[in-house]
């Protein structure tokens, strides 16, 4: 998905500034909102790990057993999900505020 290292580190970035903007254009850029998107990040980063697993290795590994990692990016994403229903971010409200995110 990303070239190297650094642009994984910048699209990090920018999705950690784009949900905290979103926050700030509804008036909760506030704790535990601003905590909640540092899981969120988190569970990114946990997803892009797991989507390089199974690139790597597969849906299914050389064993013939499934690879563990489909389900648990399933689960990975749905609670990404959540954690933006949770935070009031919706395609609706990213469209409304549909600015572009200041640079570092």
């Amino acid at each position: 998905m990303f070239k190297n290292e650094l642009a994984r580190n910048r699209y990090k970035e920018k999705l950690k500034r784009s949900l905290i903007y979103q926050l700030e254009k509804q008036n909760t850029n506030i704790e535990p909102f601003l905590d909640n998107i540092d899981r969120y990040i988190n569970l990114w980063e946990t997803a892009i790990s797991l989507e390089n697993d199974i690139n790597m290795n597969g849906v299914r590994l050389e064993n013939g057993r499934k690879n563990e990692s489909v389900a648990l990016l399933v689960s990975v994403n749905k609670q990404m999900g959540l954690m933006l229903d949770k935070l009031a971010i919706t395609p609706e409200i990213v469209g409304e505020a549909n600015e572009p995110i200041p640079e570092l």
